[in-house]
């Protein structure tokens, strides 16, 4: 209840929470909220502005943009979160594995993590786009491993600083286990740095995503995706301006919020900083 509560003071936080809570309710149930079937075709009303039927115009097919914006924003979600969840996972384990055991181990997963860091992320997502096939369960997949390797080295470097303190050292002479070290003393400590690199990676890969369906390599129409929506759209600029304005406005909100939120929660869980509530 304490951190809650800093939480609410925070600024930063209560801003997130308005934009992502909405945006998370729109990614269960956006289908439902749609006003239009975002599929449908109608080239009579090709690249209409703003009307009551559709109140954010439609794109050269003559599908409905807010229904299509309503969809879209799933596909990027899920692939941020559940990559982001994975790579958080893998990364954890392998940095405090790699910390905590050091030697010859630590040295073999830390240079297998710099060769993967070696590789500019939207490249090496290309790649493996290429080679595995479009698609929302292989982009997941993709976040996951060029992500991992973020969340190892801040935990590596965190795992390194807390084992040499005194109350890690005093748990170790007392005879506790290894597990128990870990998952009491160590991940406790190292979580701070983690909480912004997570709020980080999500917003780095919804723009991953997006941008690899506005090159035509993420989600495959007609299914809708707002860096798709934005590839689209940047052929009609001269004929519905908005078209092109609304993915990309709420593709920046997203990221934005994503950020901030980040930051708040490293405000508030950073013991330093404690004060300033």
């Amino acid at each position: 209840m304490e951190i809650l509560k800093r939480c609410m003071k925070n600024k930063k936080f209560v801003f997130s929470i308005f934009v992502l809570v909405p945006l998370i309710f729109i990614v269960l149930f956006g289908p439902m909220l749609a006003p239009n079937d975002p599929l449908a075709m109608n080239t009579a009303n090709a690249l209409a502005h703003s009307s009551s039927r559709y109140p954010f115009g439609t794109d050269e097919f003559g599908r409905c943009i807010l229904s299509r914006l309503l969809v879209g924003i799933r596909p990027s979600m899920t692939v941020s979160l559940l990559g982001t969840a994975g790579a958080f996972i893998s990364g954890l384990i392998l940095g405090i594995i790699a910390g905590y055991v050091g030697g010859k181990v630590g040295d073999v997963i830390m240079r297998l993590v710099d060769v993967v860091l070696c590789f500019p992320p939207i490249l090496l997502a290309m790649m493996v786009v290429c080679m595995w096939g479009a698609g929302v369960r292989n982009l997941t997949v993709v976040v996951a491993i060029l992500y991992t390797p973020h969340f190892t080295r801040i935990a590596y470097s965190s795992t390194i600083k807390v084992r040499n303190m005194e109350y890690v050292e005093n748990e170790i002479s007392v005879g506790a286990n290894t597990l128990r070290v870990l998952s009491d003393s160590i991940f406790p400590n190292i979580l701070s740095p983690l909480v912004i690199q997570i709020s980080l990676t999500i917003s780095n890969a919804i723009l991953l995503e997006s941008g690899l369906s506005f090159l035509g390599l993420g989600v495959q129409p007609p299914d809708p995706s707002w860096g798709q929506m934005i590839g689209d759209a940047r052929n009609y600029l001269s004929v519905n301006l908005m078209y092109t304005v609304w993915p990309s406005f709420f593709l920046s909100l997203t990221i934005l919020a994503t950020n901030l939120m980040g930051d708040a929660l490293r405000d508030v869980l950073d013991p330093k900083l404690k004060e300033s509530f």
